[in-house]
């Protein structure tokens, strides 16, 4: 297994796999942190897929070092950045349908997830070597809860 490999699996347990399908932008001199990406990973649930299937999500993601001070907003976020003068980091990402990433449904019972909104916003502070961390997580897991008809067929059987 490859170091990025054991780095993945001590960080993000729930990643069984992950795969960079495309590049659309890299990094340039004059932006280094710049890159766009399609991207599909594979999650594991709790038991082991067992009682909720196992996800799949094909994404794409913006990494970026963004200069908002032309943006007007109202944006308490971007009103304090912009006042301040930090430097910040956007990692964002959000579910799209890429041409042959197939659906795992019903060959290995894999459920399609989405990331509706999803991302990182890292912050400096005014301490060397400390930054904020703000994560945002809003996922379609795009199946019902697996008691939600479970309760009454259980009923039923033991009736």
């Amino acid at each position: 297994m490859s170091e990025a490999r054991q780095l993945q699996s001590h960080m993000q347990a729930a990643v069984l796999d992950m795969v960079r399908l495309y590049n659309l932008t890299l990094p340039t001199a004059e932006n280094s942190y710049l890159y766009q990406s399609l991207n599909w990973t594979l999650f594991d649930t709790p038991l082991q897929g067992r009682l909720i299937r196992r996800r799949d999500i094909s994404y794409v993601e913006v990494c970026a070092l963004p200069l908002l001070s032309p943006l007007k907003s109202t944006c308490s976020i971007k009103k304090s950045l912009k006042s301040k003068g930090e430097k910040h980091y956007i990692l964002s990402m959000t579910s799209t349908e890429i041409p042959g990433v197939d659906d795992l449904e019903h060959k290995y019972g894999i459920v399609r997830g989405e990331l509706l909104h999803s991302g990182f916003l890292f912050i400096e502070t005014d301490r060397p070597g400390v930054q904020e961390f703000l994560s945002m997580h809003h996922n379609r897991p795009n199946e019902d809860p697996p008691l939600k008809n479970g309760l009454s067929t259980i009923v039923q059987r033991l009736s």
